[in-house]
Formats: C-alpha cells, sequence, structure tokens
C-alpha cells in the first residue's frame, strides 16, 4: 500500500502526474484540454473519462506540459 504521492514518484518515468488530491493521470492519455470554473482545467482523456484538475495542482500540471 502506498500513498499517490509515493505511486506519483515511482510512475513519473511514464509521464504520470497528479492532477487532485485523488488522481494521477498519464499525460500520454489526455486527449483535450480545457478550461474550467475558478481557475481549474478539464481534461479528457482517450477513453472518454473526464478529470478535473484542481487548482492547486494546475501550476504543476502545466509545468509537466511545458506551457
Amino acid at each position: 500500500k502506498h500513498t499517490l504521492y509515493e505511486l506519483e514518484d515511482m510512475l513519473k518515468q511514464f509521464q504520470v502526474i497528479r492532477v487532485g488530491k485523488s488522481y494521477l493521470v498519464n499525460l500520454y492519455k489526455i486527449k483535450q484540454i480545457q478550461s474550467g470554473l475558478n481557475a481549474k482545467l478539464e481534461l479528457t482523456l482517450t477513453d472518454g473519462t473526464m478529470v478535473e484538475v484542481s487548482r492547486s495542482y494546475v501550476k504543476r500540471f502545466k509545468d509537466a506540459l511545458g506551457i
């Protein structure tokens, strides 16, 4: 059993990043990025799943994408 921070560190080589309190996302599986309410981002994954990047993780997410 590992925490999400530990899992994120272990999976970093596979381009996995934390985007919220309960979510890790593989950057290669993102199909679309949209602006959401309250400075959040909404991600659509290749399987159709919608995931919200919370405000506290937006900067880290953008840094990982290089934007």
